[in-house]
């Protein structure tokens, strides 16, 4: 790789800088063969998650940075990463529009634990054509009663299972039978409605 594709380059001329305790990973991202964005994302993750409170500069800096990153590594590492921001009350506004748009496993991951998620984005997700990623707001602790009736009337097995489990759900008695009926045949959804009180 030259150093004219290097993503650290590219961020160092933004002036935003990589922190100073990691120089020597990213100077070993230079001139090794190893491709070490992935181990540079993760490990400025592991940072950022790990510090209570955030500055604005922090905040910034670290989405730079990592959006600089996300779209050279692998999905295995972006839904790695999505999982711990997802959980992190600090989360990049920026960063967590970037996974949703990409799809797959990391926007599930945001979308089953980020909270303060815009009520659009639940509502799009819930009623779109990606089935996991209604899924993944079926198992959502804040589910009310509008996202349980697009979710409830989706044909789609995974998501009456995520639904069914989700002792959080406000379910409607409607909503119930609904599930009841997806649940002949379908071990797995009658389980859970079985736990529900």
């Amino acid at each position: 790789m030259s150093q004219s594709q290097n993503p650290i380059d590219s961020i160092q001329r933004r002036h935003v800088g990589v922190p100073a305790g990691l120089a020597g990973l990213e100077r070993l991202g230079r001139t090794s063969e190893l491709d070490m964005r992935p181990v540079l994302l993760r490990v400025l993750t592991d940072l950022y998650i790990s510090r209570p409170h955030h500055s604005f500069e922090e905040i910034r800096q670290f989405e730079t940075i990592a959006l600089g990153l996300l779209d050279r590594i692998d999905p295995d590492t972006r839904a790695i990463v999505a999982g711990k921001l997802a959980d992190c009350g600090a989360m990049p506004a920026a960063l967590a529009e970037k996974f949703l748009t990409d799809g797959g496993a990391a926007a599930a991951a945001i979308l089953a634990r980020t909270h303060g998620l815009p009520r659009h984005l639940l509502t799009t997700a819930a009623a779109g054509d990606a089935a996991d990623l209604a899924a993944a707001v079926a198992g959502r602790v804040d589910l009310d009663a509008e996202l349980c009736e697009i979710l409830a009337n989706r044909p789609e097995i995974e998501i009456a299972r995520a639904l069914a489990a989700n002792a959080a759900a406000p379910l409607s008695a409607g909503q119930f039978l609904l599930l009841v009926q997806r649940a002949i045949g379908e071990r797995q959804v009658g389980a859970a409605l079985c736990l529900r009180t």
